[in-house]
Parts: C-alpha cells; structure tokens; sequence
C-alpha cells in the first residue's frame, strides 16, 4: 500500500473514531465572553455531558438546564452583579427557541426537549470591583498591610478581574486581617460590622471596616504538668519569664508540640496535650496570662522491629539506612515518621505509606513502598543570546541495581556547543546525609576568540550542614583539554593539557525563592586547586567568591545587588602553566550585559579576547512589578578586570546599562533586556540584545 494510500486511511478512521465526540462537542457552544473565556466554559461544561461513548450526542432539557446553571454561579463568583445567559436552540422539528435565565435561578425549560445544537448566549452584567476601602478602630497595623488583603497588588497595573468584589472574597480577605492581628497578639480581634456602598454604573463598591482590636495578650509563667498511666501527676516545672512576650496561636501551637514530642521521643506514642489560660493581670489595652499545659503520656510501648512491603528489587540496607530503627528500645513516632520522610526521599517510591501492629513484644511497624517510574526518555529544548537555539535528548535509569542509584544519558546540540554526559548519582552514600555523583563527559564549544575540546570525569561529594544552612561540595576533576585559538602565537598558554584538580564550594543560599526572589540574600565560595601531584600537568589556585541581595522597596518596587570576584593563582609563569580556557571570560546575560557571552574580556590589538586572571563584577537591578506577571527592570552592571593578577590599579574597566522586560513562568523569568555600553572599546559591540530564562544571579 502507497504512502498517500496509508495516510488516507489513517485518516478516514481517526474520522470515524472521533468523529461522534467532535459533533457532541460542537453541539454546545458558549458565546458572549470572548474567545479564551468561551473555550474556558465550554470545557467547564463538558462534565455535564459524562463521559465515554455512552453520551447522548444531544443534551436533555436538565442538562440544558444545569449548563445555564453552571453558568449563572460562575459568573456571579467572579463578581457579576447580575449576569444572564440566554439559552438559544436549535431543533430538529422547527424554528429554533430561547429562555433567558437569570438569578435566582428557575428552570423554564419544557421536559423531552432534544435539540440539534445549544448555544449559550452569556451577558455578565457589570463587574463589582473594591472601590474605597476605609477602616476604624485599626490602631497596631499598618493601613497600607490592611488594605493589601482587600485590594490586590502584584504590579502597577491590576487587571479589574483582579479587584473583583464578592461576598465570598470579602469573608475570607476579611479573615484573613482578623488572623493578622491574633498572630500580633490580638487574640480577641474581630469585624465588628462591614458596611458597603455600591455604585449603580461603575461596579464599584466602597467598603468600610469597623474593627475591635481588643487587648493585646501577654504571657508571663508557664506551667507544664506530666500525668502518668494511672493518672498521677509525674512531674510539675513553672517558668516564669522575666519580661512577658506576646501570645499568640503560632507559639502556644509551638510549646504545646515541643511539650507533645519530649513525650513522643521516650515512647509514649499515645500522649495528649491539653492546655489552658489563666488571666494574672489585665488592663483596658494588655493582659498577661499564665499557660498550663498538662501532658497525659499514656502507655509506654516498646518497638517490636520494622519491615518493609512492595521493595522489590530494592536492597534491604538502603532501606535500612534510612529508617535507622534497628537498635530501637521504645516506639518513637517521630523517627518513623521521619523514615518514611526518608524513603521518599531517595527519590525512587512512587508512595510510602505507614502501618503499625501491636504483637506481644511491642509494636511492629510495616512501611508499603510503590516503586516509581524506573525509565525515562525526554526531549529537551531551549534557546539562548548566544547558544541561540538548543535540543536535546535525555535518559535515565533509577535504581537498577537496587541501591537507589540514578544513571542519566545527556546529548545537547545547540548552533555554539555540542555535549555528551553521562552521569550517576549515588545519593545518601554511606551516610544518610551524604550524597555522591560521577559524570563523564565530552564538550565542544565555539567560544568567542577560540574552540573548546574537553573531556572529563568528575567525582563529587555533597552534604547539607543543617545546623549551619550550608550545602558543601567537594570534587575531584580530571580533564583532557584542548583550545584552539588564533591568537597562540601572540598570547602564549596552556593551550592543550591534562588537568586534575580538587575542589570545593560552600553555598548558604537565605532568598525567599530561587526562581524569583524578593528578599534575602545567598553566598557562594569555591576554590579549585590543580596539582601536579594529582596526576595532571598544571598547577594553579582558582577563586571564586559570589553574593546577591535582594530587598522589596516598596509593594511593587524591588531592589537587587550582586558582586561576583574571581582570582587566578600559578607559582609559575601562567603562559606554561595556566591552561588558557581556566582564566576569566565575562560577559553575557547573566554578567555584563551589553556584551555576549565572553565577549567582554581583556583583548589584544586585533580584537581576540585572551581571558582575565582577575575580575570583579557588580550587578545593580531595579524592578518594577507592572503586572502579577511582568516586570519591567532597569539595571547598570560595572565590570574591573586584569590580564593579569594585578586588579589594582591597573584594571580594566567597563560598563553597561540597559532595561528589560521579565514574565514570571514556572521555570523562572523569562527575560527580554538590552544592555547599552557605556565605554565600549574598538572591538566592543555598543550594545547587545539578550533573551534568557532564569533568573541572573
């Protein structure tokens, strides 16, 4: 059978098969809302139809109906004052017919109706948006955080969806101010009436709150009771405090879990806690309280073992490091909770679920694990200012051997690079906190004044320090690198050599998120050392040090900084002994921004960039929230650098600054910026345009 033949086929029965479900779909139509929003309640109201072949091809009098229905609520969530959906049909026996429906809500239509197609006509009326909102008796918070709850910032510019007034949306905006001054201590803070003034045109409605405070709640002794088995009283301990602090939900829920869990952890797994204020002193705008908490602990029981259902293939000492029960005596919850934690963790259970027996010897407890997805195969795609675009294909394997390991294959091809990778990661590594990963890989790469050949095989360790918030890294690199370059002859290096280095990094990262940060603050620190020793050709010392902080000005207005530093170090003369793709190449999106990717380093006369042994750059950022969605940003970054060591007072220097817009996605910001040079060299470019996802530093 010909192609032409095959795909005509083909075709005839994708007709066939879902040729019913295109006629029932077309069969009800939405209209009246604009095209995003029809095909929006077009699938809200698919459900009404069922599901699968048994459907009926036309909708009922009820279906029609409750479609109408459907509708009239969903418009008057959204804030519609009084919306209407005419009901147009055509049938099969005549002229067609209308009902218009509107709320509250009566059916009108006949019974045994069966029409050919059903339009739903919508007119949503005026939208109520919040208009002026005023407060009184609102003296411990700020107006401005008041106001946030009932009028939506997220940029400049809000959309009048987004201010949208409704009763359920007043309730919980409502709630919410209330519980915003019980957690400032104001246990007895309440709406004590809400009066609205709607306007007849516009949809605006004018809110006024009258709030009560109250007095703000202290506490200053606490008491906690411990009450055996029996009933007896165990132990009593008083703390008075010696200046009261302020009660709220958030740490009487803090004292009564600690009090729960030293009861939890010496096995008594059935304890209670219950707790009490007693008022010791009040006046018209304070009042101190004392708090009793009685724990009744209940039954001691001891812990009987652990197993383990649905492991597989799975190694039984996997499991067994991360639940850590063996050498158990009594049954503490909290450590088996924290091993299905664990378990999860290796990333390789789809589910773990907790099961507990009590036998004679104790109590048995049964983890059930749901093995994962153990092979994938992914096509990734991409695109870059100076990559421009990307593809790739990825597959992975977890846990083939039992022991919880990952092993990915990497193939990336962009128009500047070509990568091969193939990796595994070993995680909790004969610790539970420790993390091993081995990569071998091969790099080309067109890089601005030379071409890159590497191949490499790395070997690293990770551990998180809790105590700290640290993420440490140590590695060791062996490397097999070539650079081809125009400029050998006039600029001598290490152009071909086999490199072995140890490194190590320190990362304390204290930012809000790390795909779009508004405050805090993140520091890197990492140090490469190449030694002979190690089996390698060179030896230098490579530093890097990074920091950014990121602070909200205003509700729309954020301020970022960031200072990046890096310093190259060699005993010997760098031009036999620093292979030359280690120095320092900036520029780029996530650099100095009127440049491309490497494009701003030192150069030599005919315009080939040959790399700096030192630099340090400086990012300043200012972002403007237009929308929930899309920033507008204006930044300056200032670049110094060396040919050499000496920063100081022989460094480069040069600037750029420019404006862009941001769209926050789920995979980080999509950015569109141009960068102006404000000094360009000869050789320089006077700006550059980028596009990139990801956030810059």
């Amino acid at each position: 059978m010909s192609a032409g033949k095959t795909g005509l086929l083909l075709l005839l029965v994708l007709l066939l098969i879902g040729g019913r479900e295109t006629a029932r779909a077309d069969a009800v139509k939405v209209k009246g809302l604009g095209l995003w929003r029809n095909l929006e309640m077009d699938r809200r109201l698919e459900f009404l139809q069922g599901d699968g072949r048994e459907l009926p091809r036309e909708p009922d009098s009820a279906t029609i109906e409750d479609g109408a229905f459907l509708l009239l609520q969903l418009l008057r969530r959204e804030g519609y004052r009084e919306p209407e959906v005419t009901v147009e049909l055509d049938l099969p026996e005549g002229p067609g017919r209308e009902y218009t429906f509107a709320w509250p809500f009566q059916p009108k239509l006949p019974v045994g109706l069966r029409p050919v197609e059903v339009v739903y006509r919508c007119d949503p009326g005026i939208l109520e948006v919040y208009g002026e909102v005023r407060f009184s008796g609102l003296d411990h918070l700020e107006e401005e955080t008041a106001l946030s709850f009932f009028k939506p910032g997220g940029g400049l510019f809000v959309g009048r969806r987004q201010k949208a007034f409704t009763e359920q949306n007043l309730a919980s905006r409502s709630r919410r101010l209330v519980t915003t001054l019980e957690a400032a201590g104001y246990q007895e803070a309440d709406i004590a009436d809400t009066r609205l003034e709607r306007s007849g045109d516009s949809g605006e409605v004018d809110l006024h709150l009258i709030v009560e405070e109250g007095p703000r709640h202290f506490v200053g002794r606490v008491v906690r009771r411990t009450y055996g088995e029996e009933g007896s009283l165990v132990r009593e301990e008083e703390e008075s405090l010696r200046e009261p602090i302020v009660f709220t939900g958030d740490w009487l829920e803090g004292v009564r879990r600690e009090f729960l869990f030293s009861a939890y952890r010496d096995g008594y797994p059935e304890a209670t806690v219950t707790s009490e204020e007693v008022r010791v002193d009040a006046s018209a705008r304070r009042e101190v309280y004392e708090v009793r908490l009685e724990l009744r602990r209940g039954a001691r029981v001891r812990f009987a073992g652990v197993r383990f259902e649905g492991q597989g293939h799975t190694r039984q000492s996997v499991l067994d490091r991360q639940t850590h029960l063996g050498g158990a005596e009594f049954y503490n919850i909290l450590e088996v909770e924290e091993g299905r934690r664990r378990l999860l963790s290796l990333g390789i259970f789809r589910d773990v679920r907790l099961q507990t027996e009590d036998t004679e010897k104790g109590r048995l407890v049964t983890y059930q694990l749901t093995p994962g997805q153990r092979e994938s195969l992914n096509l990734r795609f991409g695109w870059g200012s100076y990559e421009q675009g990307r593809a790739g294909i990825r597959w992975e394997r977890i846990n083939p051997f039992g022991r919880a390991h990952r092993y990915r294959l990497d193939a990336k091809r962009s128009f500047k690079d070509l990568e091969l990778e193939g990796s595994a990661s070993l995680p909790h590594f004969f610790d539970r906190d420790l993390n091993a990963f081995l990569r071998t890989r091969y790099l080309f790469r067109e890089e601005i004044s030379f071409e890159r050949s590497l191949y490499d095989l790395r070997f690293q360790l990770s551990r998180r320090l809790h105590q700290l918030g640290v993420e440490a890294t140590v590695g060791y690199l062996l490397e097999d690198v070539l650079d081809e370059r125009d400029s050998a002859e006039l600029f001598p290096a290490l152009d071909e050599a086999l490199v072995t280095s140890l490194d190590f990094r320190l990362t304390l990262d204290r930012r809000d998120s790390t795909l779009h940060p508004t405050r805090g603050y993140d520091l890197q620190f990492f140090v490469k050392a190449a030694a002979e020793q190690l089996g390698g050709e060179a030896n230098f010392l490579r530093w890097e040090a990074s920091a950014s902080w990121h602070y909200a000005i205003a509700r729309n207005f954020l301020l970022h900084l960031s200072a990046r530093y890096g310093l190259l170090q060699s005993e010997r003369p760098t031009e036999d002994n620093l292979p030359f793709g280690e120095r320092f190449f900036p520029g780029g999106a996530n650099s100095l921004r009127g440049y491309q990717r490497g494009e701003a380093a030192p150069s030599l006369p005919n315009g080939d960039r040959i790399g700096a042994e030192v630099f340090a750059l400086a990012n300043l950022e200012f972002e403007v929230r237009v929308t929930d969605k899309l920033s507008a940003v204006a930044f300056w970054d200032v670049l110094r650098m060396n040919r050499s060591r000496q920063l100081v007072p022989r460094a480069e220097a040069l600037e750029s600054a420019g404006v862009g817009l941001r769209w926050q996605s789920i995979v980080g910001p999509v950015r569109l910026e141009y960068g102006h040079n404000l000094d360009p060299r000869k050789e320089d470019p006077s700006g550059t345009l980028h596009f990139a996802v990801g956030y810059p530093f």
